[in-house]
């Protein structure tokens, strides 16, 4: 699958399997907790806290096979990825310049372009995939 003027690529279990020119939700965040010492309310120690919410990232203007119309995977809503996934920011000569990684997927949307008879291109518009975590590999 050639993916020429995709500059971020999805792997799925090592195999390239879309190109993207726009991703968003790359970054890590944590919830917060305070413990008040001595019962004072003016003294207020962060922790951790319980993570309530996952991940969210957003491929978008992409090709490949995340397309459920062209997935014999059956890349759709709802699916879970049970693999960890990995995006990765070619360099020149075939290098990479930056990569990360996500576990526990779950794909919650996806949309492609209209489809138009003429061109005959199906292209991803948006896949929006849930992660339990994203971290960075290179």
């Amino acid at each position: 699958m050639l993916l020429s003027g995709y500059n971020f690529l999805f792997y799925y279990e090592n195999v390239i399997k879309a190109g993207f020119q726009k991703i968003s939700g790359i970054g890590g965040k944590i919830e917060v907790e305070y413990i008040h010492e001595g019962g004072r309310l003016d003294c207020a120690y962060p922790i951790r806290g319980t993570k309530k919410s996952a991940g969210r990232l957003a491929f978008e203007k992409g090709c490949g096979f995340l397309n459920p119309l062209r997935s014999p995977a059956g890349f759709v809503p709802g699916k879970r990825i049970g693999k960890t996934c990995s995006i990765i920011i070619p360099g020149t000569g075939g290098t990479v310049k930056k990569a990360f990684a996500f576990d526990g997927g779950l794909i919650v949307s996806w949309e492609c372009t209209p489809l138009d008879a003429k061109s005959g291109e199906l292209i991803i518009d948006k896949v929006e995939i849930e992660h339990t975590g994203i971290y960075e590999i290179c």
